[in-house]
């Protein structure tokens, strides 16, 4: 999966950018290394999200951005002196994600001139640079500015897919239209979305508008996720999209990403599949950690069951003696206190192993004094040799 995306509109306010942002999250979440480029140069909402984000720093002077990477690129003499962004890189907002900020007092006239030698001239160290990209990053997505300018058409020809995103009403429509004759003889494929759909018409937007481009399953419009949007906040994270603040828009940015990436579907499995290991793999340590503490407290208990075995005889003699003793009979109530000196001992045995909970390690223990019992009983064969039981209960 080597893709560049170009992600346009006819006119402003159609959700590029949040819809840019939230493709590169999950992306990246995936295990996608994605690069996000905000090329939107005069008014760089993604900049300016991922600000809000507290994602980037405030001062940007040691920060690659779009103003330093075309000053370098128009003055080709500097460019190709120095190959200043041969490590060229972007800000790091996630894990897998990286991201170039736009930032520049720099108008479009003067970023570049209209004369086609000298958009010619630019495309050769762009085309260099996006190569560099490509051997770090798998999805690189610029999202540009509304409308066309010749910076989108300069970026729009290094890219391998356009985007067209566009409102579902009819200056949204003409404006898209206007944009997709402009590119639509750049021999790229153009795939389009439609966004901010009102609930009531959602069921009724079909996926091909009058046969124009293919388009993938858009956006109902939700008052929650615009303000969520405004305020610098990521509407899928933690994968799953369990997180995000609407499951549809959740499920519709998954649709997008795999009409615009097929290759994201065998991403998305790998990631399943090696998070699957990586879940079973931690399974394993804590069922054998767990194992392992309880073989302990078993090991220490065990001294314990047997100094109760040990004991349990001498305690009943004692106890026998002080009943007697207090009680003032003679040895005619000797069993008797004898009984009762047993059944205590027993009880008493009984509520420590209640409170403590120890009954799966008394059960263990029995279990295995039984089995020794059968085991040793099974090596006696047909001899007469006895076997001594109580050593069962004392061996070492």
């Amino acid at each position: 999966m080597r893709e560049v995306i170009s992600i346009v509109g006819g006119k402003g306010g159609v959700g590029k950018t949040s819809i840019s942002i939230n493709i590169a999250q999950i992306l990246a979440e995936y295990g996608v290394k994605t690069l996000l480029v905000d090329c939107d140069i005069n008014t760089y909402g993604a900049t300016m999200f991922y600000r809000l984000a507290n994602l980037i720093p405030k001062d940007l002077q040691d920060v690659v951005t779009m103003k330093k990477l075309f000053q370098s690129i128009i003055d080709s003499d500097i460019f190709e002196e120095s190959f200043i962004y041969t490590d060229c890189k972007g800000i790091k907002v996630a894990n897998n994600l990286d991201f170039i900020p736009a930032l520049s007092d720099l108008r479009h006239s003067e970023l570049m001139s209209d004369s086609k030698e000298d958009l010619e001239r630019i495309k050769k160290p762009l085309c260099d640079l996006i190569q560099m990209w490509n051997e770090k990053y798998e999805v690189i997505i610029f999202d540009h500015s509304a409308g066309y300018n010749n910076l989108i058409d300069l970026m729009v020809t290094v890219s391998t897919k356009i985007f067209l995103i566009r409102e579902h009403n009819l200056l949204s429509v003409e404006a898209s239209r206007g944009l997709f004759k402009k590119m639509q003889m750049l021999d790229i494929p153009i795939v389009g979305c439609i966004n901010k759909i009102p609930p009531e018409e959602y069921k009724a937007v079909p996926d091909v508008i009058e046969g124009i481009i293919p388009e993938c399953t858009g956006f109902i419009y939700d008052e929650n996720i615009a303000k969520k949007t405004a305020m610098g906040e990521l509407l899928c994270k933690n994968l799953s999209l369990k997180d995000t603040c609407s499951k549809e828009y959740g499920k519709a940015i998954e649709r997008m990403i795999t009409f615009l990436l097929p290759e994201f579907v065998d991403a998305k499995k790998k990631y399943e599949e090696e998070l699957d290991k990586k879940e079973e793999e931690e399974r394993n340590r804590k069922l054998i950690k767990k194992e392992k503490k309880e073989k302990e407290k078993y090991t220490e208990l065990k001294k314990y069951f047997k100094l109760f075995h040990r004991m349990f005889i001498p305690f009943c003699i004692v106890i026998t003696i002080l009943i007697l003793v207090v009680t003032g009979n003679g040895i005619g109530f000797l069993f008797p206190a004898l009984v009762l000196s047993v059944v205590f001992v027993v009880v008493l045995g009984c509520v420590i192993v209640h409170r403590l909970d120890l009954y799966d390690e008394l059960g263990k223990y029995y279990s295995e004094i039984i089995h020794k019992f059968i085991e040793k009983r099974n090596q006696a064969g047909d001899d007469d040799k006895k076997i001594d039981f109580w050593s069962l209960f004392f061996d070492k």
